[in-house]
């Protein structure tokens, strides 16, 4: 594979031997009108967001013991009832979420 570097503008960015210093960039530049520009870098929210909502699901319980207890209490007193047209249905439908039917 050929790399074209024909109308390519030159790399402003330096790797120098052991003690590698890269160029970032952050100098001023010059604009059109004579005046200088300054590289500038903006980030959204988004990141912020997703840690509060990685720490907000990683403190709810894998297990919901509220639930647990709820249908251990109907299978003991037998009136747990299943449903098998909905086991059915969701056995079709493939509702589990498993993709190889296992």
């Amino acid at each position: 594979m050929k790399i074209d570097q024909q109308g390519l503008p030159p790399s402003s960015s330096k790797v120098e031997g052991a003690g590698s210093q890269v160029d970032t960039g952050s100098r001023p530049k010059p604009s059109s009108g004579g005046t200088s520009v300054q590289d500038q870098a903006q980030f959204s929210s988004l990141g912020a967001t997703a840690s509060q909502l990685r720490s907000t699901l990683n403190s709810v319980p894998e297990v919901r013991q509220d639930r647990v207890d709820y249908y251990r209490q109907q299978i003991a007193s037998g009136s747990y009832t299943v449903d098998p047209q909905a086991v059915a249905g969701a056995i079709l439908n493939d509702q589990g979420g498993n993709q190889d039917g296992h």
